[in-house]
């Protein structure tokens, strides 16, 4: 998984912290050592532990950036 999103009209209810925690835990569960996607918003997911990489370009060439967590 390279990207996570949560409708405006759904957000505020800790949707996107479920669905980090989740795709943390499907991570793990297939071996990974690191997990490294591509967010928008900067300073939400530092909360969670993710490192600021750089930026990364999606193939349809919108800038993104690259953080990482080690599992």
């Amino acid at each position: 998984m390279v990207a996570l999103y949560v409708e405006e009209d759904c957000r505020g209810h800790n949707l996107g912290q479920v669905l980090i925690d989740r795709a943390i835990v499907e991570a793990e569960l297939l071996g990974f050592k690191t997990y490294a996607p591509c967010f928008r918003l900067d300073p939400y997911y530092e909360k969670f532990g993710f490192r600021y990489l750089g930026s990364c370009y999606h193939p349809w060439g919108e800038e993104s950036r690259l953080y990482q967590i080690d599992l």
